[in-house]
């Protein structure tokens, strides 16, 4: 499988070695018998996305760890075109489902990741307990140097002082915070997809599809979901945070 995979060009971390037997049967272990994440979970999906890669997530996720009574919801902004606007329409659902206020753990998908931090910051997700970022741009997105079509665009362009606010509130967090990037994200950049000073835990994708299109099938990747059940459930990690190689 090792010869193949590098026959493909697939670059292997061996901080995540998901080829590895034991990484294989954790996998199947949490499939057989998937624990009960212990809050609500709140998916946030990316810049103008529709709900749809949330609910994949949310879906993949599942087949590792379950949902129990606790609830989920799925919260999109596909027409804002303001942080601003995004982050009242998030919290306006978080309303509706009676979760302000609550202990929450929230998993941000791209620009989602981003807001979830700027929510926490300014006090407005005072539950938060722990959050996933999947390809999130928390050293500002590689593609929002040369294209911003829009307020929320220029915001997450790196060097930005929104992503300067971020970084300097940082370390006054509450939660815990778990970051995961798949190479070849040609929007985001796998290097950004964590704070300075922090490193995700990525993998190479091996399916022609998402290899073109990493950023968006990051959701989708059983591999990452298995550990992120991980972090969500307390069990013991089967991914080490590392830098990956430059983009």
């Amino acid at each position: 499988m090792r010869n193949l995979r590098e026959r493909m060009g697939i670059i292997r971390n061996p901080g995540f070695d998901v080829d590895s037997a034991g990484f294989r049967a954790a996998a199947v272990a949490m499939r057989n018998c998937p624990g009960v994440l212990p809050h609500p979970l709140v998916v946030i999906c990316g810049y103008h996305s529709p709900a749809a890669p949330g609910w994949i997530a949310l879906a993949t996720l599942r087949r590792f760890a379950g949902t129990g009574e606790h609830g989920t919801i799925v919260v999109s902004y596909p027409s804002c075109t303001s942080k601003e606007a995004a982050a009242d329409r998030i919290l306006r659902a978080l309303d509706r489902a009676g979760m302000i206020g609550r202990s929450i753990d929230v998993m941000g998908i791209s620009m989602g990741g981003i807001m979830a931090r700027w929510l926490a910051a300014r006090g407005e997700l005072p539950g938060i307990q722990r959050l996933v970022t999947l390809a999130s741009p928390h050293r500002g997105a590689k593609i929002a140097r040369s294209v911003r079509p829009d307020a929320a665009a220029r915001d997450l362009r790196p060097g930005s002082d929104f992503i300067g606010a971020l970084d300097a509130d940082f370390a006054g967090r509450r939660y815990e915070l778990f970051c995961y990037a798949t190479l070849r994200d040609w929007l985001v950049g796998a290097r950004n997809t964590a704070p300075v000073g922090m490193s995700p835990v990525w993998v190479d994708p091996t399916r022609p599809l998402a290899k073109v299109m990493s950023h968006f099938t990051i959701g989708s990747d059983w591999r990452i979901m298995a550990d992120v059940a991980t972090r969500l459930l307390g069990r013991p990690k089967l991914g080490t945070p590392s830098d990956p190689p430059r983009d």
